[in-house]
């Protein structure tokens, strides 16, 4: 349970920024996420993996208290196409482009409130590529975030208008740090705010895969 002050880093990026979320491990930067918002809504994202070998899709339930993934289960995606270009997009008008198809879910250029986008379930961070000091980018998120040998990482992502954002305090975690990415309205969408909840509570063991859940139809 949470005991101690929650940090919050706020950004302010341009659409179409691909932002790259990186943790330290071990001495060198791993990232591990990126996102990017576009000036039509939509929202891009995946796990940072440079080279995808497997991909699975299944059925879970999702909110924004208590994750639970059976890592055995899942179908495997075996179509190559599907592996190459294996990101995740929320397009602003509804549609939801992803490994296993496509489907729909509230359009985020009419969203009134704040919603939960997706959450992040990630794999050990020496399962992703590191990067020297100097291979950093302008556009990178650092973090030296307190990883847990016995607690996996995870992150929940929230979109909303800039004016209705609420701070998401996830309490039964052991450990909590917020990113609020504050964008710019645009002729086709008000501003927006994406926030990311990095947090680990629970003992257990980390995921074999990087899981991404959300809601689609």
């Amino acid at each position: 349970m949470i005991t101690e002050p929650i940090e919050c880093a706020i950004y302010t990026p341009d659409h179409g920024d691909r932002l790259r979320i990186s943790v330290e491990y071990e001495g060198t930067w791993r990232p591990i996420f990126w996102i990017e918002l576009a000036k039509d809504g939509s929202v891009y994202l995946s796990p940072r993996k440079n080279k995808i070998k497997e991909l699975r899709h299944g059925k879970y339930a999702l909110n924004d208290e208590q994750i639970r993934v059976l890592y055995s289960g899942g179908t495997e995606i075996t179509d190559y196409e599907a592996l190459k270009k294996a990101k995740l997009s929320f397009h602003g008008s509804g549609v939801i482009n992803a490994p296993m198809g496509r489907m729909k879910r509230t359009p985020l250029r009419s969203i009134e409130g704040q919603e939960l986008l997706c959450v992040v379930l990630f794999e050990y961070p020496s399962k992703f590529d590191s990067i020297s000091q100097g291979a950093v980018r302008k556009r990178d998120v650092c973090l030296r975030y307190p990883v847990d040998e016995q607690s996996p990482l995870c992150a929940y992502v929230y979109v909303a208008p800039r004016e209705r954002v609420v701070p998401a305090i996830h309490r039964s975690e052991a450990h909590q740090l917020t990113l609020m990415f504050q964008y710019s309205s645009t002729p086709e969408i008000e501003a927006l705010t994406i926030q990311m909840v990095l947090c680990h509570g629970q003992q257990g063991s980390w995921p074999p895969f990087t899981y991404v859940l959300f809601e689609g139809s």
